[in-house]
């Protein structure tokens, strides 16, 4: 057979494949989760590959997304994203992703599900090839791009500055590196009227927690806004640690011209609707890869009001489609708010401007291509495989792993005190950084 007949025939291989995402935590509150939704029913749609979602059991008291008929979802019993998994409970999670035959692995963070794969790839017998995506800027997706090296066939960075993180990290596979931002299916429903709003509605969707989105500058920022004239709403959807805490706070404490309403998990199908209700998108984080969110509502024509983050400079223009403020300055982003509501032409402008930006950079159909023709390349290459001797989990990361879920289960302890100082000062009218005893 010729060289390019054996090309051809790898490359019809290759389609007969399983193109699997995995998901550690299930099909839970989060950006990826809705990118792989997303992404396996485009791509069915296209016939390339036979697409399907792993999906881990979620965290205890964690909800989960309505599943399609349609979709291709298989269960894998055991959660991946909390506690490091012993021997035992990787051989389970191994057997379920081998269960599928050959295929292209796509597993989102967790050292629990890339250490499966890595047990699956010491063994010869196993044809799976590995894409390996640092989703946020943070050391824990680049130590797990790194430490996984020897298994990834390719790499995805979502934000100009992940690539650089990654080339920097790991200058070896530049050429393996590549630059593929996220793709939105959403389309603008309406064009922002020039008429004075009666209100100016804000939306948020995401997980409702402290750490890395920084919720609790939420009650900051109504306070900031309370101060200030016009009326806001905010909508926000998602789940998480300090639902019910912030729902509780909004109850007991009314603020005159700010209404939040919280909407609990909203499935994918629905998020468009949301968008399409709101002014602006907001985004408090304190890092990010490139916040899907943001994309998605940018692409409704929603203006950002967003923290200097990765991602963020790729899409947001300082005033052209948002404002980029300094991670929790609250204070100016109520000052912008509060210019938008005053200036409805300049939010339609910069509405229209957000539109013509998603467009032109996070076009679905264009991803695929990419995508397909990354998926293909990977295919192309030599099978990887585990190194025999090498630690699945490094030493190392058992200990870090202990001390960040320790820090992440006294998050919602903290969170629930700092609550209680807001509404306690705003009780006793003390000033508390953001509130005065004037404003209410």
């Amino acid at each position: 057979m010729s060289s390019q007949n054996s090309k051809q025939h790898h490359q019809t291989d290759a389609r007969k494949t399983a193109l699997i995402f995995i998901l550690a935590n299930g099909l839970t509150n989060g950006g990826v989760t809705t990118w792989a939704i997303n992404a396996i029913r485009r791509l069915s749609a296209r016939n390339d590959y036979n697409c399907a979602i792993i999906a881990h059991t979620p965290e205890a008291g964690a909800d989960e997304f309505s599943r399609s008929h349609s979709d291709r979802i298989i269960d894998c019993p055991g959660n991946a994203s909390g506690h490091l998994p012993n021997a035992q409970t990787l051989n389970r999670f191994a057997n379920c992703y081998s269960s599928l035959g050959d295929a292209i692995l796509i597993p989102n963070w967790s050292w629990g599900t890339w250490a499966a794969v890595a047990a699956l790839l010491r063994r010869p017998e196993h044809r799976l090839h590995v894409i390996g995506i640092a989703h946020t800027d943070d050391e824990s997706y680049y130590d797990l791009m790194v430490y996984y090296e020897p298994i990834i066939s390719k790499y995805i960075a979502v934000s100009d500055h992940i690539y650089r993180q990654l080339v920097s990290k790991i200058p070896s596979r530049q050429q393996d590196i590549i630059r593929l931002s996220y793709p939105t299916n959403l389309r603008p429903s309406r064009v922002h009227s020039t008429q004075p709003l009666n209100c100016l509605k804000i939306g948020y969707a995401g997980r409702i927690q402290e750490y890395q989105k920084r919720i609790l500058d939420l009650p900051k920022l109504v306070a900031d806004l309370a101060s200030r004239q016009g009326n806001y709403c905010f909508e926000i959807a998602g789940d998480g640690t300090h639902l019910a805490e912030l729902r509780a706070f909004f109850s007991e404490n009314q603020f005159p011209n700010v209404r939040v309403h919280f909407h609990g998990l909203v499935d994918p199908d629905a998020i468009a609707s949301l968008w399409a209700s709101v002014d602006v998108g907001i985004l408090f984080s304190s890092h990010e890869g490139l916040s899907i969110s943001m994309v998605e509502s940018m692409a409704a024509g929603c203006v950002q009001v967003v923290t200097d983050v990765s991602g963020v400079s790729d899409s947001v223009s300082h005033g052209v489609t948002g404002f980029i403020h300094t991670i929790g300055d609250t204070a100016a982003m109520a000052d912008n708010l509060q210019t938008l509501y005053q200036q409805p032409e300049l939010l339609s402008q910069m509405s229209a401007r957000c539109i013509e930006h998603a467009h032109l950079n996070h076009d679905p159909q264009q991803y695929d291509r990419q995508l397909v023709e990354l998926v293909q390349q990977a295919w192309q290459q030599p099978q990887r495989h585990w190194p025999r001797f090498r630690r699945l989990i490094p030493a190392s990361v058992v200990a870090t792993q202990r001390a960040r879920l320790k820090k992440t289960a006294s998050i919602s302890i903290q969170g629930r005190i700092k609550l209680k100082c807001i509404g306690l000062m705003k009780s006793l009218g003390v000033r508390l950084g953001f509130i005065d005893s004037q404003d209410f």
